[in-house]
């Protein structure tokens, strides 16, 4: 078990309405806060989520690139596909930047 993400799940759990919480038992990813840990260069954003393997919430940050970035659950080690909605945006952007840059040579 990850101390400081159970640390975190704690603190950021008490401050949801129940309202949050069904929406993170049906499925949904929630940000609650950014953090910077030792030995990273920039912040990352963590978030909330229900793990289907332990029925537990749990709080992580996305792993991988963003095309395949998934959440690892504290408790059970499960990983959790998940796509920000604007991974697309980006996608496109790369996309016409590659386009353009072809063209253009």
């Amino acid at each position: 078990m990850n101390w400081k993400n159970a640390a975190g799940l704690n603190k950021h759990l008490s401050g949801l309405s129940e309202k949050q919480k069904e929406k993170i038992r049906n499925g949904a990813k929630v940000e609650v806060c950014k953090e910077m840990r030792e030995g990273w260069n920039g912040e990352l954003p963590f978030y909330i989520f229900w793990c289907g393997e332990c029925d537990n919430f749990s709080y992580d940050y996305p792993h991988g690139y963003i095309q395949n970035q998934r959440l690892n659950c504290h408790r059970c080690s499960a990983r959790i596909d998940f796509r920000p909605w604007w991974s697309g945006w980006v996608e496109l952007w790369e996309l016409l930047k590659f386009r353009f840059s072809v063209r253009g040579k």
